[in-house]
């Protein structure tokens, strides 16, 4: 059983599941190296071809530079498939990014209902959980670390995906058909991390 967290920067996504974690003894999956982030991504895709072939096409027609279109192929095609094919390992595993978050990284613009819904048929079969917060809390978070987002890439362009990625996250809960739910995350760290365990064990339950 694999529990996918994703939402925009900002929302705790991180902290919260190392909590999450912690308490219930589930791995969050994690790719050690650029060795295993190819070998794994690649055998993900050639297990993975139509999936594979919907997400490059994504990442082509939402690439506005080569320098972005880079970024997404490590991050939103390597990253996800390589932590999908480790996770499939474990009895119950937790991955913080994976193809659900390609609804919110990938799509640079407002995208149509059904191109996301397509696009989100092709997906493994995991639960996804949705973090969401508002702009404050993300933005108190983000500088506390002391990052941004996309900090490589100009902020105009940033700035008008943040927005687009806004609206099209809205939309995770529906295109999950049950599989997908919201968490929301405005609230302090142990809070919202004793809703998440409570979520995470009603959805292991319900697959023994």
């Amino acid at each position: 059983m694999i529990i996918e967290f994703c939402g925009l920067p900002g929302t705790g996504k991180t902290t919260v599941v190392q909590s999450v974690s912690r308490e219930l003894k589930i791995p969050i999956v994690e790719i050690a190296g650029r060795g295993e982030l190819l070998l794994l991504g690649a055998w993900f895709a050639l297990k993975h071809p139509r999936l594979s072939t919907y997400t490059l096409y994504h990442i082509a027609r939402n690439s506005y530079s080569a320098r972005m279109g880079y970024y997404k192929l490590v991050n939103c095609f390597l990253q996800r498939g390589a932590k999908y094919e480790k996770a499939s390992r474990y009895p119950h595993a937790l991955i913080i990014e994976g193809y659900w978050q390609n609804i919110i990284a990938i799509f640079e613009h407002e995208e149509r209902d059904e191109v996301l819904a397509r696009y989100a048929r092709t997906f493994p079969s995991t639960h996804a959980m949705l973090f969401v917060a508002g702009d404050a809390a993300r933005t108190e978070r983000m500088f506390k670390r002391g990052r941004t987002v996309r900090e490589e890439f100009p902020q105009d362009r940033v700035t008008h995906w943040v927005r687009s990625s806004q609206r099209n996250s809205a939309r995770i809960e529906d295109l999950g058909q049950g599989h997908a739910h919201t968490i929301q995350a405005d609230g302090e760290v142990d809070s919202v991390a004793r809703r998440v365990v409570v979520a995470v064990c009603a959805v292991i339950n319900t697959h023994i």
